[in-house]
């Protein structure tokens, strides 16, 4: 598969190790092949506030949701067992990541601490999971996503995928 220039704060952080995670911009396991977005497609996009075109298309989330699903099924995960979805978020401005966190919390999704970080280009970014638990369900995972967009285009957060890890 044809490698789509893709930075990601969630990247980033990986070259430390999330060891046996799979994410939409990159693989962090082990020996995994990266699930990309096609350069070739234009997707709808909204400009949000980290500058980042973060897709509005649920179309296009279904089809990366699909690919990861099943790249994990394909690698023997057990598809009877539940796991722990991170969908992961970033903005350049504090407070409105905050508003959104708050936001998707009352929205009943479980939020992680922000933690601040520094990219390659020096721009600092500050970033927060909202997890959820459920069995490898495309539609499940789909759904939470249609909920959480609208949350994150009001605040200008970008939405940068989700990941889980590997179960046998």
């Amino acid at each position: 598969m044809a490698a789509a220039s893709c930075l990601s704060w969630l990247a980033a952080l990986s070259q430390g190790g999330c060891a046996g995670m799979l994410c939409r911009n990159h693989a962090c396991r082990a020996g995994a092949q990266p699930i990309r977005r096609s350069p070739a497609r234009a997707f709808d996009t909204n400009t949000v506030a980290s500058g980042v075109n973060m897709s509005l298309d649920m179309q296009e989330w279904r089809e990366e949701t699909t690919a990861i699903v099943n790249e994990l099924l394909a690698d023997g995960s057990n598809p009877d067992l539940e796991y722990e979805i991170e969908h992961h978020f970033a903005c350049q401005d504090f407070d409105l990541l905050e508003k959104a966190a708050v936001d998707l919390f009352k929205a009943g999704f479980e939020v992680t601490d922000a933690e601040e970080m520094e990219l390659d280009d020096g721009a600092t970014i500050f970033c927060f999971d909202a997890t959820t638990e459920c069995k490898l369900d495309i539609e499940t995972i789909v759904a939470d996503i249609e909920k959480m967009l609208p949350i994150l285009q009001k605040y200008g957060v970008d939405y940068d995928g989700w990941g889980t890890y590997f179960q046998e």
